[in-house]
Parts: C-alpha cells; sequence; structure tokens
C-alpha cells in the first residue's frame, strides 16, 4: 500500500457551484419557438450556475431553452430561460445528457 502525498492529489475543479443531484419533473422548450414544448423529462442535478437534465434529442450548443421545473417543495412551477452548452449521448440515438447555464435568472 502506498500512501504517499502524491496519491491524494485531484485534478483541479473546474465546477464554480455545487451540484445538487435531485430527480425533478420538467419539461423545456426553445425560446425561438415557445409553442412547441417538449416531453416531460427528469432532471439529474442542478447547482446556483445550471442543470444537467435527460432529453430524447440532441440540442445545440448556444441554443436559449425556457424550463418549467415541478418540485415536491413548491406548489407553482418554477421558470428559468438558460443557454444550452452541451448535449451528448447518454444512450446513442436514444436518451441526451444536456447542460445548460441559467440566464436572466430573478429572485
Amino acid at each position: 500500500m502506498n500512501n504517499s502525498k502524491d496519491d491524494n492529489i485531484r485534478p483541479a475543479e473546474r465546477r464554480k457551484h455545487h451540484r445538487i443531484k435531485k430527480n425533478f419533473i420538467m419539461n423545456y422548450f426553445e425560446l425561438e419557438n415557445s409553442k412547441e414544448i417538449f416531453e416531460i423529462t427528469q432532471l439529474k442535478n442542478i447547482s446556483m450556475g445550471g442543470m444537467c437534465f435527460v432529453t430524447t434529442k440532441a440540442i445545440s450548443p448556444k441554443k436559449m431553452i425556457g424550463v418549467n421545473l415541478r418540485t415536491p417543495y413548491i406548489s407553482d412551477v418554477t421558470y428559468v430561460e438558460g443557454e444550452v452548452l452541451e448535449s451528448h449521448d447518454k444512450v446513442k440515438n436514444i436518451l441526451y445528457e444536456t447542460r445548460m447555464r441559467f440566464v436572466n435568472l430573478t429572485p
């Protein structure tokens, strides 16, 4: 067993905000076409800076989307807007993990 100091070194954390793993229900839509609301899906994690959720289609980076989030803690729907950072395969051609950063947040 080797317990040198080098064994405890971790790569630098890129994230600015701590992520909370929650599985809240949500739906989303592209801001340029708000009439087409996409399926109910599941939030993977959320932080002060953004969120990651599962989609059935890849969403282009820089696409602006609106999200209606339902939590057991608040009776109303929470609405947030954000910019897609990345949408990558979770299950090839079936499920995608989509990351977005929040923009235009209000208290």
